[in-house]
């Protein structure tokens, strides 16, 4: 099987493939299976993960939230997730005990696909 895009969580590592499903192995527990449909982007940590389905809704699971929300990208930290929206925005969601789901305010540029960065902000 191929794949896309890798995220590695704690116990378990989940993955899209090229027909942009979810997929996961390692630590089966009942809860941890990802949802069915199409996902452009995945991001994994402890035992929580999170996907952006084709319109942008973070998917997230084993606690199997759905945000409406949209965003560009998603990344999950151990009890949280932090998106940046396609206006510079960044929201989090989740336990906010350490301060983790309150960004500072601002905006954030979301780097384009045509242009890549490498090392000492070379272009490539």
């Amino acid at each position: 099987q191929k794949f896309k895009q890798i995220a590695p969580g704690y116990l378990h590592t989940c993955a899209l493939d090229y027909q942009q499903e979810a997929i996961c192995w390692g630590q089966k527990r009942g809860d941890n299976k990802p949802p069915s449909g199409r996902f452009r982007q995945i991001s994994s940590r402890g035992p929580f993960t999170c996907a952006l389905d084709m319109s942008g809704r973070a998917v997230c699971w084993p606690q199997a939230d759905q945000r409406e929300e949209r965003y560009e990208v998603v990344s999950v930290g151990g009890s949280h997730f932090c998106g940046v929206q396609s206006s510079g925005q960044v929201l989090c969601r989740g336990r906010d005990d350490r301060g983790q789901s309150s960004p500072p305010s601002g905006k954030f540029q979301i780097p384009s696909k045509r242009s890549k960065r490498h090392g000492k902000g070379k272009e490539l």
